[in-house]
């Protein structure tokens, strides 16, 4: 009797577990529905997390260890939003903040996260991320990978791509 009693204990135990880990498991990729294409770091802070666990590689990683490639291809990214920028009228000179790219396999963005450096001028977050949105939806980037891949730096992004900006770390 105690047997089976300790039997359907354990199996009601690990139906339950079973069940709650299938809920959060849910809960883990409605939240990744809930973050938008563009988003200011900190303010999705459990969604852009729960992102960035999803993303397992980096550009350098995707790259084989090739760094050239990989500033190459990340110098080509921060170029073509200086050019874009420039033909949709939207003004980023003296904007500085760090970014957060997370690429599909085939280049194209699915989000990208921000943060303005306090050296940055002041611009309107909302202004920026309808900008980065409208950037999003014309860009490719140059490079088909294997699996996800993400990148985070931080640059200036309006002046001409320099290479302190990859990788500089110094906040400045």
């Amino acid at each position: 009797m105690k047997t089976s009693t300790i039997r359907i204990g354990g199996a009601i135990l690990l139906c339950w577990a079973l069940t709650a880990v299938s809920l959060l498991a849910q809960s883990g990729k409605e939240r990744l529905k809930e973050i938008p294409p563009v988003f200011v770091i900190g303010d999705y802070e459990p969604e852009y997390e729960a992102l960035t666990g999803n993303y397992s590689k980096s550009l350098l990683d995707v790259c084989g260890s090739d760094m050239t490639q990989a500033f190459d291809l990340w110098i080509g990214f921060v170029e073509e939003i200086e050019a874009y920028s420039k033909q949709s009228g939207f003004e980023l000179n003296g904007v500085k903040a760090w970014i957060h790219v997370f690429f599909n396999e085939d280049g194209t963005i699915t989000h990208i996260g921000f943060h303005l450096k306090p050296t940055s001028r002041n611009v309107d977050t909302d202004a920026l991320a309808s900008f980065l949105s409208q950037f999003i939806g014309q860009y490719q980037l140059p490079f088909t990978a294997r699996g996800e891949i993400f990148q985070l730096y931080q640059c200036k992004l309006s002046e001409h791509v320099q290479p302190a900006c990859f990788g500089d770390n110094n906040g400045g």
